[in-house]
């Protein structure tokens, strides 16, 4: 009777858990809808975005391409860089398969695959060479491009980047996403809902003073162009919290 009555209460939270994760899915894409188009390369149905504000395009202009680290989407780039840099350049925005509007694609997990389909997609946008800028995990890709297809990159910018194995290995998450048979499970219940509650903590932590999370209280706000294409608020810490 006990065992019963766990297995129903662990079926009730994990269905609980799975409601929660499908209605925030769909608040997320409501609130942040693709901001660009689609393209298939190759079977990888990859979503992206490209600027160019240039009055007087020059040919000698290289292209720029924006790589978004891991856990991330093109908006991230975008808000940083993109932007700015179409004021000079065109500009091509991806999320990398499995990330934003990206789908899925099996096959893909390696650096070299993802820089391969990198390569596919240039192609297809008539891109012979282009400044490749790069942050975090986007970093193996932007150097298995450089490495399989020099003649693609124009010049390498590489923002911290990931190129060597990490002493204290990948987070718990990440593990627990790639688990067999377990990973789906996590994703569809505990990630979201884990996800939301662990994002005000780790913004804490990531601030190195208390007085910069004083100044977190009072928070500037500037518009940003992703999400519904009109001007959304985004908050960032006052600029003296960002001095070493």
């Amino acid at each position: 009777m006990i065992t019963t009555i766990i297995i129903a209460i662990v079926l009730v939270l994990v269905s609980l858990l799975a409601a929660i994760t499908v209605v925030g899915e769909l608040v997320i894409a409501h609130t942040y809808p693709p901001s660009g188009r689609f393209i298939d390369v190759n079977g990888h149905r990859l979503h992206i975005v490209e600027l160019d504000a240039r009055t007087e395009p020059a040919a000698a202009d290289p292209p720029v391409v924006l790589l978004h680290g891991a856990s991330g989407n093109l908006c991230e780039m975008r808000i940083a860089l993109g932007d700015r840099l179409a004021q000079r350049h065109r500009v091509v925005l991806l999320d990398r398969p499995g990330h934003g509007w990206s789908g899925p694609s099996p096959g893909s997990e390696s650096p070299a695959r993802q820089a391969a389909i990198l390569g596919e997609l240039l192609d297809r946008l008539n891109v012979e060479r282009a400044v490749i800028v790069a942050h975090s995990f986007a970093g193996t890709i932007a150097t298995a491009l450089a490495l399989d297809a020099p003649e693609r990159v124009a010049g390498l910018v590489l923002i911290a980047p990931v190129l060597h194995p990490w002493s204290t290995g990948t987070s718990w998450y990440y593990n627990a996403a790639a688990a067999p048979y377990l990973g789906p499970l996590f994703t569809w219940t505990l990630a979201l809902p884990a996800g939301v509650a662990l994002m005000n903590p780790m913004r804490r932590s990531s601030l190195r003073r208390r007085t910069c999370r004083q100044a977190t209280r009072g928070l500037l706000r500037f518009p940003t162009s992703c999400g519904r294409g009109i001007s959304s608020p985004m908050r960032v810490p006052s600029p003296g919290c960002m001095r070493s």
